[in-house]
């Protein structure tokens, strides 16, 4: 972090595109925004980790083949 100071209304903002981004689903504008913010702020950076985290975790429970119809 570079002396950013903390912007509680961006952190607002953001907040409801972090499991997006955390997904990977979150694109243009937003996603680039998105990443911006995270890149100077701790706070959302650590709440887009455990989401990421959490992301990762399920994918790798999921069944690796389709199941039947």
């Amino acid at each position: 972090m570079s002396g950013y100071i903390e912007d509680p209304r961006q952190c607002e903002l953001i907040q409801g595109e972090l499991a997006e981004l955390a997904l990977g689903t979150l694109s243009g504008r937003n996603r680039s925004e998105g990443l911006d913010h995270v890149a100077s702020c701790a706070r959302c950076a650590a709440e887009l980790e455990q989401l990421s985290m959490a992301a990762d975790t399920l994918l790798q429970l999921a069944p690796e083949i389709e199941p039947p119809l």
